[in-house]
């Protein structure tokens, strides 16, 4: 109570506490546009939960945002599920297909769900939330095997591999590049790159690549990229790849 009462609140009812010290004010006479509200709000929500979850306590803070965005966690443990199921196995691929959407499009709706993803990855633990990456991934692979380039689905993309390339879910070399050049590339040779990166994850989970080289996964990768951008970017990335 003594605290309490320490703070001149002066003529205003309620104290602004800043969540995060040295961070500038945010000047609420100037939110004109709902926009302007919706960013403000996400980022006092993403700093409560930089202030209130500790870097011992981000595992089960990952497993958390698991069960609350995906929709049936019966089904999570099979995280790479057949691609050409045998019979018997159909309705277990329909609600896997079922369940990458639903959480696609719950990201779409709530972006903070980007913003949260990328502070458990800052924390080393995004593999505990490889059921939302790989439903993320496998919807992107599958919309760009039957679109075309668009502003909108680029920029998803970019989002999803700069966050797999900076949290080490996919190695930083040559993977960190990627989100760069994807403007430049047409949208099937996107879908191949993205089917190769899906398998890298498949097998990286299963433990299938001790030992292995990186090549199978980009050659065509590097074949695209030696068609569209050949010069000292491509060098830079596959010089001395093993």
């Amino acid at each position: 109570m003594k605290e309490n009462c320490s703070y001149d609140l002066g003529n205003s009812k309620s104290r602004k506490i800043p969540l995060i010290s040295n961070k500038p004010d945010i000047d609420f006479n100037h939110l004109n546009s709902n926009e302007e509200t919706l960013i403000v709000n996400q980022q006092l929500v993403l700093d409560a939960f930089r202030c209130c979850v500790k870097k011992k306590d981000m595992t089960s803070f990952a497993k958390l945002l698991v069960q609350c965005v995906s929709p049936d966690l019966l089904f999570n443990e099979n995280l790479w599920g057949d691609e050409d199921p045998r019979d018997g196995q159909l309705q277990s691929l329909r609600i896997t297909i079922e369940r990458d959407l639903f959480i696609w499009r719950a990201f779409n709706a709530n972006p903070l769900l980007w913003d949260l993803c990328e502070l458990i990855g800052k924390a080393e633990c995004l593999n505990h939330c490889l059921v939302l990456i790989r439903a993320l991934m496998t919807v992107q692979r599958t919309h760009w095997a039957s679109t075309s380039l668009t502003k909108e689905n680029i920029f998803e993309t970019q989002r999803l591999l700069t966050l797999l390339s900076s949290t080490g879910i996919l190695p930083a070399e040559p993977f960190s590049h990627v989100a760069a050049v994807l403007s430049q590339l047409q949208a099937w040779e996107v879908s191949c790159i993205l089917n190769d990166i899906c398998k890298y994850l498949k097998d990286s989970t299963l433990g299938q690549l001790e030992g292995q080289s990186l090549k199978p996964y980009v050659e065509r990768l590097r074949i695209i990229m030696a068609h569209n951008l050949p010069g000292p970017l491509f060098v830079n990335i596959f010089r001395g790849l093993k």
